[in-house]
């Protein structure tokens, strides 16, 4: 057997594939990364600038996700090119797209940086070693560290320069959209683009066409009833996106859940900014209800889709032990029977299936272990039996049996009970 050795970089825990990838485009063409990650990031800012309310800050900041995704992915020694790009970036939009001041876009962007390097070295010494959202501790691990720490620091930076520099009047109300404009781009983005970063295609492929299918309905039934629950603004059905939600949750995981939250996120805002311009009175109020609204759902369905993941986890690697288990029982010489209360067999490894007299894997109905023990050895059996239905934990007897060729065959038989949902169903023998 050939042996390999995994060379973890102690600089950066990261393991995951895209990270491995980004480490390469950092390391050996720096200047190209940075150049392809402030025009994202300049993408992402005018999806922001675009989902604005007109005069107040961005319900929705993508960049602080963006931003927060290329520092888990990238190493700690290409962090330097993520912060020129970003601030590359933010220059672009703030000056040249939008006309605000240098110092006003250099302040912005200091703040994002704190707050990109604070959550992302948080959350690598909390133990994320892996940029994915397949488990609940990463989902809690972005969520709290995001909205606790991180978070709260840049808002409090932020309004005050919104308040100094751009004139803003009401310090507080800065602040809230400040820190829930940030948490919504982190908890939109980030898993979104951890989902798409883990071998999208491949994944998609080895879906059967009814399941692709079934995908596309989903994401469609989300939109749908995103674009409808927010049909009238006085009164909103926020609830009607949750079965669709729950559906791709539940049926798609961790991908669904990120995928499917980020669809309805987008459509609902978009929904309110054209209502904002129906009711414009009711600006800062959707503004407010609306980021509640998108975190609280964010965070619910990432968590749901976090267990269905680490549900199908344990059920794949249970399946897996079990077959490993299997093989190992069909080649081993041990006699090993799996019986019912009853003493019918309902599996035999290869060594069983010899002693009862079948030659295929597949054994006779209502075949007894029970008869093929000699008469003399058959109460010994039924005593070890009731041992174990009365609750011992382990039953041992010395019997005799008779195999194919009328041969005796003397062995140590143990007796273990096997529980399903607590009850005894099976006895291994």
């Amino acid at each position: 057997m050939r042996l390999t050795r995994t060379v973890v970089n102690p600089a950066h825990p990261t393991l995951f594939a895209p990270a491995n990838r980004v480490a390469w485009l950092t390391d050996e063409h720096p200047w190209l990364f940075t150049l392809v990650f402030a025009t994202v990031y300049v993408l992402a800012a005018e999806v922001g600038h675009l989902l604005s309310f007109r005069g107040e800050f961005a319900t929705v900041w993508p960049p602080s996700g963006v931003y927060l995704s290329a520092f888990l992915l990238v190493p700690r020694r290409g962090w330097r090119w993520v912060m020129l790009g970003a601030g590359a970036g933010n220059l672009v939009s703030d000056i040249a797209l939008h006309g605000q001041a240098l110092s006003t876009s250099l302040a912005f962007w200091l703040i994002n940086t704190t707050e990109a390097w604070i959550a992302s070295h948080l959350m690598l010494r909390l133990g994320m070693h892996t940029v994915n959202f397949d488990s609940l501790g990463n989902v809690l691990r972005l969520a709290v560290v995001a909205s606790t720490v991180a978070m709260l620091h840049s808002a409090v930076w932020g309004a005050t320069a919104a308040v100094y520099l751009l004139g803003a009047h009401d310090w507080m109300t800065a602040w809230v959209l400040w820190w829930t404009s940030c948490l919504i781009g982190v908890l939109l983005v980030v898993p979104l683009l951890a989902a798409l970063t883990n071998r999208p295609l491949h994944r998609w492929k080895k879906l059967t066409p009814r399941v692709q299918l079934e995908a596309g309905v989903v994401l469609v039934l989300v939109a749908l009833a995103s674009w409808v629950s927010l049909h009238n603004a006085q009164r909103p059905l926020d609830f009607l996106p949750f079965p669709a939600l729950l559906w791709a949750s539940m049926r798609f995981g961790s991908t669904g859940a990120a995928i499917s939250v980020s669809v309805a996120i987008l459509v609902s805002v978009s929904r309110v900014h054209i209502l904002a311009g129906v009711v414009p009175d009711t600006v800062q109020s959707d503004a407010v209800e609306l980021q509640l609204y998108a975190c609280t759902m964010s965070l619910s369905f990432l968590a749901l889709g976090a267990l269905m993941a680490s549900h199908q986890r344990v059920h794949e690697e249970s399946m897996a032990m079990e077959e490993r288990f299997r093989d190992l029982l069909d080649h081993i010489g041990d006699l090993v029977f799996l019986i019912r209360l009853n003493s019918h067999v309902e599996y035999a490894n290869p060594a069983g299936l010899q002693l009862l007299g079948s030659e295929h894997a597949t054994l006779p109905d209502q075949t007894e272990l029970r008869e093929r023990l000699v008469e003399e050895d058959r109460p010994v059996f039924d005593r070890a039996l009731r041992e174990i239905v009365a609750g011992k934990p382990q039953a041992q007897a010395r019997l005799r049996a008779l195999d194919q060729d009328e041969y005796v065959r003397t062995f140590q038989a143990r007796l273990t009970p096997r529980r399903v949902a607590g009850q005894l169903e099976q006895v291994r023998v």
